[in-house]
């Protein structure tokens, strides 16, 4: 088996890889700051110190790289919001509180995120119908799991696409005017302003798990 050629200590492999963290990262850069309107190419490739030749190497436009950024953008979200539930509270309002507050507070630390997770998804359809859907594909399996795990006596489960879309929607749009009044609320504030949905959400399941459970048998607080 021939051995890969090595450049500089590194094989071309590697070396491949690197220009695609750095095409990443400038592409991060540039989104955040510019938008996706006014990102070009030329402005990512000048910003990694790259030519063309190596931005075609990994994407074959705008729109995929962009799309690259948002899938890392955004599971670094889920990570953080992951993060603050391991210690959070195990009633389902304190993680639910957790998780909003871990969530406003990355997209706060940051603009350029904020920029690409609510401004240029926008911008971009990724907050169409359709993508919403694929995107929220795995929030919505990891909610149903915990909720038929809470709420064991519910036969009939509600319509979780349904609930997941409409509490994201809520998420984003607020999120997205907070970001246009330049965080002048509290992160405590928009964690209060979301949390309500939910408290009407678990009450719901609540009063169905109540009606489903035999008589006498102990039920879950929500």
């Amino acid at each position: 088996m021939e051995t890969p050629r090595r450049y500089a200590g590194a094989t071309a492999e590697a070396r491949k890889a690197e220009r695609y963290e750095r095409l990443i990262d400038a592409a991060f850069d540039v989104f955040g700051r510019e938008g996706v309107r006014k990102a070009t190419m030329r402005l990512i490739c000048a910003q990694a110190r790259l030519t063309e030749r190596y931005f075609y190497e990994h994407f074959n436009n705008l729109e995929e790289v962009f799309q690259a950024v948002h899938r890392r953008t955004s599971s670094q979200a889920g990570a953080a919001v992951m993060a603050a539930l391991t210690g959070a509270p195990k009633d389902a309002i304190g993680q639910t509180r957790a998780g909003l507050r871990a969530f406003f507070e990355f997209i706060q630390a940051d603009s350029r995120r904020a920029q690409i997770l609510l401004l240029d998804a926008a911008a971009s359809g990724l907050t169409a119908p359709n993508e919403m859907n694929r995107q929220l594909s795995l929030l919505s399996t990891i909610v149903q799991s915990r909720i038929q795990a809470r709420y064991p006596k519910i036969t009939q489960y509600p319509e979780y696409e349904l609930i997941i879309t409409g509490i994201a929607g809520m998420i984003i749009h607020t999120s997205t005017l907070w970001v246009s009044r330049e965080f002048d609320w509290p992160v405590e504030k928009m964690v209060d302003h979301n949390i309500y949905a939910w408290h009407g959400l678990h009450q719901w399941l609540a009063a169905l798990n109540q009606a489903e459970a035999p008589q006498g048998a102990p039920t879950q607080s929500a």
